[in-house]
């Protein structure tokens, strides 16, 4: 594990959630140039129920970064979730590049989904989706499980 998954683990490990319900950790990654929101519907132990993960870059993104390199290296880079990431679209216009799961789980009709939407070259936001293949379903936003170790692991990918 590299010093950036082990910083993001070890912080999230020292941090005390106080009371229950949607609780968010977020703070600055020891220089890293990033700052880590992850915003969870439960915490337990070693993990918890994620809703949301963001990370913000907090200082002048890499000379020559793109948004579509960077979309495919986290694709390529991100890993501890139940599926792998692949490149869904990109909005040169808009800045803007979707990621979601190459092979979405399936059970019946329902189809979940990791999606990761990165805004420029200095924002990233991973969140999960339930969808329907029966006509008239509207997707919706899930909690998903991840351990810290998984979190610092898909937060290097991201990173990186």
């Amino acid at each position: 594990m590299s010093s950036l998954a082990e910083a993001v683990q070890r912080s999230l490990s020292e941090w005390k959630p106080e009371g229950g319900g949607r609780q968010t950790f977020s703070g600055p990654l020891a220089d890293a140039g990033w700052n880590l929101a992850v915003t969870f519907d439960r915490v337990e132990g070693l993990g918890g129920s994620v809703w949301e993960l963001a990370l913000d870059r907090t200082g002048a993104a890499p000379e020559g970064l793109a948004l579509k390199s960077w979309a495919d290296r986290v694709a390529n880079q991100v890993s501890g979730m139940l599926e792998r990431l692949k490149v869904h679209e990109i909005d040169s216009a808009n800045g803007v590049a979707l990621l979601r799961s190459d092979g979405p789980q399936v059970r019946g009709t329902a189809r979940s989904y990791y999606e990761v939407t990165l805004n420029g070259v200095s924002k990233a936001t991973l969140r999960r989706f339930q969808g329907d293949s029966t006509p008239g379903v509207k997707r919706e936003q899930v909690a998903f499980a991840l351990t810290y170790e998984s979190i610092g692991q898909v937060v290097e990918g991201m990173a990186s």
